[in-house]
């Protein structure tokens, strides 16, 4: 059984509170930001969970994101239903959040529609002013097993 995950290819600041951010993720294995470890999504697997670090986060009432992943760099094709207001917890490091979305592993097949085959976008709006994506994984893998 193949098994993987896909990484964001920027490390977005000053994310909106207001509005969703989109991020790319993908096989990103050198640059900044990047995971050695990354490995292209294939067109049909089943995903299982998305995991999310905010470094240099700022301040907000409460720590939360909301979040969902589309197939497009429009945001008009879902991968995912929206995961809103997920409780984040502080990393470490003060100004560190993080959580991990569960999505149900379940299967799915990339659409004629996908902006490109591998990767799929991220749609990100944290409730801290100020916060940067400095990890997001989404894991994958390609069989139930």
């Amino acid at each position: 059984m193949a098994q993987g995950f896909i990484t964001n290819t920027t490390a977005p600041t000053s994310l909106s509170t207001s509005a969703f951010t989109a991020v790319l993720l993908a096989e990103q294995t050198s640059g900044s930001p990047s995971d050695a470890n990354s490995k292209a999504m294939p067109s049909g697997c089943s995903i299982s969970h998305l995991d999310l670090v905010f470094t240099s986060a700022g301040s907000g009432t409460e720590d939360t994101v909301t979040c969902y992943l589309t197939w497009d760099s429009t945001g008009n094709d879902p991968l995912t239903a929206t995961a809103t207001a997920v409780e984040l917890t502080t990393g470490g490091t003060s100004t560190v959040r993080h959580t991990t979305v569960a999505l149900g592993d379940f299967f799915c097949r990339a659409p004629a529609t996908q902006t490109t085959a591998g990767k799929v976008y991220l749609w990100v709006k944290p409730s801290m002013s100020s916060s940067t994506l400095g990890q997001a994984r989404l894991n994958w893998h390609d069989s139930q097993g």
